[in-house]
């Protein structure tokens, strides 16, 4: 009888605990439900556990088309923001051109930081430029930003231009085999060779020859469903995060990169080797000292940070390193990518580029850093292609210090975050009609100012704006016009109209851009 009393007390005391456990796992998950009435701010009703993100945790669908949805259903009700929960955490969906202003530029003091989880020493290559935070990222931007002037663009063009030259030799012989090609892997292999060159001063080879750098992209921007739950739960529950240790960047590709940069740094280290790549120039940061935050007008009174005397200074140069591959990997391929794609369907739009193209680009000597920038018609033809196809769709903000929605008394606290949908303002034919339709003469000279500001913006607006979208333009128009100098783009038996790939983060065609190309004339202008 004593065995059986002291059994069902254990059952009593393991249940109740059991119990406990669950309702205070309820509360945690669901305390944050009123939030948004609280505010008094229009919301969509939370879903338990997932919030408003079942189907994106489920890869059933791109967080892009969901939050695109969610900037639909707020602005038919005729309001300028409204508010989701990503799992438990609020996220006020920015819906007006005006509001993107406010808090992209005007109000930059009070959403300086972005809300995406980093550690620089269980997670090193989390902690790179477009995560980092406040006097970390003030000291890292303006010690990058020299990286990217006009002076170093064109050192960079001519190393660009020979990468291009073996790019065009490479589908002359696929234009030969009348091969189809998936544009965004052989795009994908040539930007890695040019990423690999000007920033690390590597001959990938990834055109020729199986390519790790190449994979780690991929990995990267193609997670596995549970690499993106944890990366969701990383950046909605940052005790989380720390405690369990998850990551933003696999442990794989984190191993990857650290051992490129370390080996390359000690290489060049140990024989006296200078190049003029972006590692360079962040080994002479590193060799310095920093730059006191205290004189810069946005950072008075924060405390100062130095790269060089970090506990992990690989780490962090790795870090920049591998966002500099990263975003320019992403950024770049998925743009031309999707621009042959749209020209395989335009082919009056094809031609009139031509037609640009042969005339700024007579012969060899006539492709330089300063001719490409002439080339006016070939950039609205990527601004439109960046416009229906924004590689990065979503830009986020966090408020650091509590901030009043203008003409309302609505005050939103420090570490509420922001979704700013450029997919879907991109997409609005409030701001551009027909918005489905491939348009280059959208970015004319005369109708460039129909658009209003802030509703288009593939690289972001204000102080956070992307480093690299000059590289990344000059990279792009030089690929596009050699491509379109000498090749015709026509569309294949495996063109299938544009899906998004539901396991991405970014704007990656589930099913590929599929083209084939054909010569225009024996004698490639190379």
């Amino acid at each position: 009888m004593d065995a059986i009393a002291v059994n069902s007390w254990w059952f009593i005391y393991f249940g109740t605990f059991i119990g406990t456990l669950l309702a205070l796992m309820y509360y945690y998950v669901t305390s944050n439900n009123d939030f948004w009435d609280k505010l008094n701010v229009p919301y969509i009703k939370p879903e338990f556990v997932y919030g408003n993100m079942k189907e994106i945790a489920k890869c059933v669908k791109s967080q892009n088309e969901a939050v695109w949805e969610f900037y639909q259903y707020f602005k038919k009700l005729g309001h300028k923001y409204g508010g989701i929960f990503q799992l438990r955490d609020p996220v006020m969906i920015i819906c007006h051109p005006q509001l993107v202003k406010d808090v992209l530029v005007k109000n930059f003091p009070h959403f300086h930081d972005r809300h995406i989880a980093h550690d620089e020493h269980f997670d090193p290559l989390s902690a790179h430029l477009i995560a980092l935070e406040g006097s970390k990222w003030k000291y890292i931007r303006s010690k990058l930003n020299p990286a990217f002037s006009t002076s170093k663009l064109k050192g960079m063009f001519q190393s660009m231009t020979n990468i291009c030259n073996e790019l065009i030799k490479n589908l002359n012989g696929a234009a030969e085999e009348g091969k189809m090609l998936d544009a965004r892997d052989f795009l994908g292999r040539y930007t890695v060779d040019i990423i690999g060159n000007v920033a690390f001063g590597i001959d990938v080879n990834a055109m020729k020859e199986d390519s790790e750098f190449l994979h780690m992209g991929q990995k990267f921007f193609e997670p596995t469903q549970f690499e993106r739950v944890g990366q969701i739960i990383a950046n909605t529950n940052y005790w989380m995060y720390k405690i369990f240790k998850l990551r933003m960047v696999s442990k794989k590709v984190t191993d990857f990169f650290i051992n490129v940069v370390n080996n390359t740094m000690t290489y060049r280290r140990e024989n006296n080797v200078e190049r003029n790549d972006f590692l360079h120039f962040l080994m002479k940061i590193n060799e310095t000292k920093g730059t006191d935050l205290k004189d810069m007008d946005e950072m008075k009174g924060v405390k100062n940070y130095n790269m060089a005397v970090s506990e992990n200074s690989i780490g962090v140069i790795a870090a920049q390193a591998f966002v500099f591959f990263v975003a320019g990997y992403e950024t770049s391929s998925s743009a031309m990518s999707a621009c042959l794609f749209e020209l395989a369907h335009h082919p009056e739009i094809q031609e009139k580029l031509y037609e640009e193209v042969t005339q700024v680009l007579k012969t060899n000597d006539d492709v330089t850093y300063d001719s490409v920038q002439q080339l006016t018609y070939t950039e609205q033809v990527l601004e439109e292609t960046l416009r229906l196809y924004p590689p990065v769709g979503i830009l986020l903000r966090k408020c650091t210090q509590p901030y009043e929605i203008p003409e309302t008394s609505i005050i939103l606290p420090k570490g509420c975050q922001l979704f700013i949908p450029v997919y879907a303002f991109h997409h609005d034919p409030e701001y551009f009609p027909d918005p489905e339709e491939f348009n280059p003469e959208r970015f004319s000279s005369e109708n460039r100012k129909n658009i209003p500001p802030y509703a288009y913006m593939p690289f972001g607006h204000g102080p956070r704006v992307c480093i690299g979208f000059r590289l990344a333009m000059m990279e792009m128009k030089l690929t596009l016009a050699l491509i379109i100098k000498n090749f015709k783009i026509l569309k294949c038996e495996k063109t299938k109209p544009f899906k998004m790939c539901p396991s991405s983060f970014f704007l990656v065609p589930k099913d590929g851009f599929w083209i084939k190309v054909i010569k225009r004339n024996e004698n490639l202008l190379i």
